[in-house]
């Protein structure tokens, strides 16, 4: 393996920039959808524009700590090193996730409803936490 795929152990969501925009991010930011397939899984993802602003700074920060494109480690001949590389750092949904909880677990709900259930979760999560209610004692 080639020393520049070693470059940091450090996620791409943890990187200074990435953390102060996910940061920002609400679940009023955030929708649920079920992607059109044909075939393979039928899951809900989450969806919107800090969906598709993550995925961009997903792909500038592997690329940086990688450091270059995917097109650039084909063409000399690196692109087995750079999907691994690209495979050690987490997806967007993954992150997303972490910090919101995972979209399946709504289940077969119709979308719409999934992302009403989901912003409410989040306010009476945010309603507890104020009024302290299931802090641990």
């Amino acid at each position: 393996m080639n020393a520049i795929t070693k470059i940091s152990s450090a996620a791409w969501h943890e990187t200074p920039a990435v953390a102060a925009y996910l940061a920002t991010v609400t679940v009023d930011d955030l929708a649920l959808r079920r992607p059109l397939i044909v075939m393979g899984k039928d899951e809900l993802i989450y969806t919107g524009d800090p969906v598709e602003k993550l995925h961009d700074m997903r792909r500038e920060v592997v690329d940086a700590l990688f450091g270059c494109t995917f097109r650039e480690a084909n063409a000399s001949g690196r692109a087995h090193d750079y999907l691994d590389f690209d495979d050690e750092n987490p997806t967007v949904d993954a992150v997303l996730s972490e910090r919101f909880g995972d979209p399946r677990r709504f289940g077969n709900e119709h979308p719409d409803r999934a992302t009403q259930m989901m912003r409410c979760e989040a306010q009476i999560k945010a309603a507890q936490a104020r009024h302290g209610i299931g802090e641990a004692a």
